[in-house]
């Protein structure tokens, strides 16, 4: 019970985990085919840029719902590992709610980057928690070309602001 004598429940009903599952398989799906139409083939070439993240996973941790659209912003840190030049094509993340930016720069081998990765913490319906769990995959001439990593977050509702009726 919070102090304004209102009770949020967060609840998921199978609906709902059937609605998100089907979400993050048609990202996934999505992904590898952007992946496939716009990235060469440096599978097995020895030579290529290699992306070897700091983590895999971004994560927000838990942040506040905010009124309106408001992103938070996160960095994912990497360093090019391989024998030569990395290119960034592109950093996709799926539908909205979550965006990613990379400086599209040359990244000599032994050189680190980052990118960045953004949430919408307004994105999310008053007075339910929302959980983020998406993948993001950085395009690239690196081998393998496709890197994937993950967004995490939990959005939870202001419980300081009044909901009048």
């Amino acid at each position: 019970m919070l102090g304004l004598g209102l009770q949020y429940k967060t609840t998921y009903s199978l609906t709902m985990i059937k609605i998100i599952l089907f979400s993050l398989l048609s990202n996934a799906l999505a992904l590898a085919g952007d992946l496939k139409a716009q990235t060469p083939n440096t599978v097995g070439d020895t030579n290529a840029p290699v992306i070897t993240l700091e983590k895999d996973t971004v994560d927000f941790g838990t942040l506040i719902r905010s009124g309106t659209e408001a992103w938070e912003k996160r960095f994912l840190k990497f360093k090019n590992t391989g024998k030569s030049p990395l290119f960034i094509s592109s950093v996709p993340t799926g539908d909205g709610g979550t965006m990613a930016s990379a400086s599209f720069n040359r990244i000599e081998p032994g050189d680190s980057g980052r990118i960045t990765v953004y949430v919408n913490k307004g994105h999310a319906i008053l007075g339910w928690t929302r959980i983020i769990l998406k993948m993001g995959t950085i395009n690239s001439n690196a081998n393998p070309p496709g890197k994937v990593f993950y967004i995490k977050a939990k959005i939870v509702p202001d419980t300081t602001q009044h909901v009048s009726h």
